[in-house]
């Protein structure tokens, strides 16, 4: 099946993880664990329906984040 418009526009127009934090207020700081959640939201939307993987979302998500951190 292939990527509806629709999708590829969902995506296209989901925050990346940076801005998301970026936009958190100082005293309510992101934590790893919701930062990864965030991420991992991200790339299921860029699933097709029906394709669930949350477990390789979450992998994918939490490499990013260690690796924006790494930083």
């Amino acid at each position: 099946m292939a990527t509806s418009k629709k999708t590829r526009q969902a995506v296209a127009a989901a925050p990346v993880v940076s801005a998301v934090v970026e936009d958190q207020p100082a005293n309510e700081p992101l934590f790893r664990e919701d930062r990864i959640r965030l991420a991992a939201y991200r790339l299921s939307l860029g699933r097709e329906p029906g394709n669930a993987d949350p477990v390789t979302d979450w992998l994918e998500a939490e490499a990013e984040i260690d690796s924006e951190d790494a930083s």
